[in-house]
């Protein structure tokens, strides 16, 4: 079992426990300036009459300047990690290909950093960057290779869906703008108040809090090797516990065999789409939309035939191709290699800005998901986590 690296911490209080402006937050572009807030000196200014305009607008304007001086000297210097467990991201000069091979220089030197999840299996994480992007490599144990998702099977009445394929994903805190996620990792975005299971749901807490969510899945990212980009809002429908999850936007690249398009939410309940004679589920389990055809009566099947759940009609777009990935199982571990931009430019991703004099640290929460377990797919997450950016040597 590899080792694991050891860090010092120091874990901040949330910002929410304490009043702070808005504008302030804007100035800083993070959260952990508090201190540089707090001693600055605001003085109300008496009310500005006619006499005094001009002299009173300059000291506006000079405490203005002076202030976001501060402020912004906070945002460089109060750069802490908020959480204990900290990956570390070093810079490297290598290129690498998020392609699985692993035969980068970097991926064979340095020390996994352990992530426990609860249940287990714990993960083991690498994080590099370069000039210009930032790179992640993943392996945690699973006994079986799971790779095709939600098969259609007719039993000679109806339709039903099979077990789903391997997954695993990132959650950002983007802004550390989610309450309490230091705290409660992706917990703090996960309802579970109900006590009916099926109607937990994952959302944000308000419009104000912004996530960007990697998800790797283990059949449909290695066709075309982009991990899916997405994020969380705040919708809530009772009804449909994955309203809030939203892809970034662009074309995912493939389509659910059922539905009409990539971002309809509710479930049907039968292929609208069947395989052209020859192709079986067992030899094309990803077809693409050439391979497929418009199913116009369903006389034709029989108990026991299968259609794919999932087809592609082209490569993925716009901000949903952002993340590259592509994922080896080997031996009982699933190795996943990931590579994306350091700032996207995406006003929906997580921008990943290093310091040259300073460390900086981005949090987030991942999650596993294991097909082979009941029920239908085990789901273990982490903790609280930080990214630390490394300062280039």
């Amino acid at each position: 079992m590899p080792d694991t690296e050891k860090h010092r911490t120091v874990i901040l209080g949330r910002p929410q426990d304490r009043k702070e402006s808005s504008w302030a937050r804007v100035l800083c572009g993070r959260r952990n300036s508090d201190a540089a807030f707090a001693s600055a000196k605001i003085v109300p200014c008496k009310p500005v009459t006619k006499s005094r305009k001009n002299r009173a607008w300059w000291t506006i304007t000079l405490t203005a300047c002076l202030l976001a001086v501060v402020l912004l000297a906070g945002c460089s210097s109060a750069a802490k990690p908020q959480t204990k467990l900290i990956v570390p991201s070093t810079y490297t000069r290598e290129k690498i290909k998020a392609d699985g091979q692993l035969t980068e220089k970097a991926w064979k030197t340095g020390k996994f950093t352990k992530v426990l999840t609860a249940g287990g299996p714990d993960a083991y994480m690498k994080s590099v960057y370069g000039a210009k992007d930032i790179h992640f490599l993943l392996k945690w144990k699973d006994a079986t290779e799971d790779k095709v998702s939600k098969t259609w099977h007719f039993d000679g009445t109806k339709w039903t869906n099979g077990p789903e394929q391997d997954k695993m994903s990132i959650l950002w805190d983007r802004g550390d703008s989610v309450a309490y996620f230091n705290i409660k990792g992706c917990g703090a975005v996960c309802h579970t108040e109900n006590k009916d299971e099926n109607l937990w749901y994952m959302a944000t807490n308000s419009r104000k809090e912004k996530t960007d969510v990697w998800f790797w899945l283990a059949g449909i990212t290695n066709v075309y090797g982009f991990v899916e980009d997405r994020f969380l809002d705040d919708s809530v429908d009772p009804t449909l516990m994955k309203a809030a999850r939203k892809r970034d936007q662009g074309e995912p690249g493939f389509l659910k065999n059922g539905y009409k398009t990539p971002v309809e939410r509710i479930a049907p309940t039968r292929p609208t789409k069947k395989l052209v004679d020859g192709l079986t589920v067992e030899n094309t389990p990803y077809p693409n939309s050439t391979q497929m055809e418009d199913i116009t009566t369903y006389k034709i099947f029989q108990a026991g035939d299968k259609e794919p759940f999932v087809y592609f009609y082209g490569a993925p777009t716009g901000s949903a191709a952002d993340v590259l990935g592509h994922g080896v199982w080997k031996d009982g571990w699933w190795y996943v290699e990931m590579s994306r931009k350091l700032d996207t430019a995406h006003k929906d991703d997580m921008p990943f800005k290093p310091d040259p004099g300073q460390s900086v640290y981005y949090m987030f929460g991942l999650a596993l998901f294991d097909r082979t377990e009941p029920p239908p797919i085990k789901h273990t997450a982490s903790g609280p986590v930080s990214l630390e950016l490394v300062p280039k040597p």
